[in-house]
């Protein structure tokens, strides 16, 4: 997608089985993938989204906004090793990071470093199933995180309308829009009860 910013929905399911007749008879299937994603979860008001896929590429998405259809997310950076200075300097500013901000982050681990004194990493297992149409992306994805197994289906577009669009069709709209991050929040405050 050329924009950097995209329109999300993410809902997490039981069972995606109906979801996924429904996503797969709309849709084209693309590939399936399975990696482990970190997720660097600090004390801010979640509108940073931190993440190292897999080993190899940091990524942060800014929440921009709320609508009815779903969120409004930009892609702020996303990056292989070697960091570049700039990133490293955003990253720092961003997240009140331990080290020094003109140093460069070489490896994922001297990027979990970084982030020890700020954010607490949490790995999860996925494995995605993606399809698309002209003008969205969408993935099934089983996720597995401390043992426990979990399913979500999400659509991500180019306009709001094309989600709306998209998540009617599908009738995702039974379940809560919850992205990764509320998502990790809520699995947190629970195992803290």
């Amino acid at each position: 997608m050329a924009s950097s910013i995209t329109y999300e929905y993410r809902a997490w399911l039981r069972d995606l089985q109906s979801i996924a007749i429904l996503m797969r008879a709309c849709m084209d299937p693309e590939e399936v993938e399975e990696r482990v994603d970190t997720y660097f979860m600090g004390s801010g008001d979640g509108r940073l989204l931190a993440k190292l896929r897999g080993n190899d590429r940091f990524e942060i998405k800014a929440l921009v906004g709320r609508e009815e259809a779903g969120e409004i997310w930009r892609r702020a950076v996303s990056e292989t090793f070697p960091l570049r200075r700039p990133t490293v300097e955003k990253i720092s500013c961003l997240f009140d990071t331990t080290g020094d901000a003109a140093k460069l982050i070489r490896t994922h681990l001297e990027l979990r470093e970084a982030f020890q004194a700020c954010a607490t990493p949490i790995p999860v297992r996925k494995k995605r199933f993606h399809l698309r149409t002209e003008r969205c992306r969408a993935e099934l994805t089983h996720v597995t995180m401390d043992g426990m197994h979990f399913q979500t289906a999400a659509i991500e577009c180019e306009d709001a309308k094309m989600l709306r669009s998209m998540i009617s069709s599908l009738a995702l709209t039974r379940w809560p829009n919850l992205n990764y991050g509320a998502w990790l929040r809520s699995r947190m405050r629970d195992d803290r009860a």
